[in-house]
């Protein structure tokens, strides 16, 4: 699988996903809790290489 492509449940409640290869250049936009699931993700996947 392609890590750069996991994609996430939105915190938000909107039910939509979001890749994490997108959303972290792009989370300006986002909301905090957002922000904070790509963060920890990002951190997931490092431990996971």
């Amino acid at each position: 699988m392609d890590v750069s492509r996991v994609a996430v449940d939105r915190i938000n409640k909107t039910g939509k996903k979001f890749y994490y290869s997108e959303a972290i250049p792009n989370y300006s936009h986002e909301t905090n809790l957002d922000k904070i699931v790509c963060i920890n993700l990002k951190r997931i996947i490092k431990k996971a290489i």
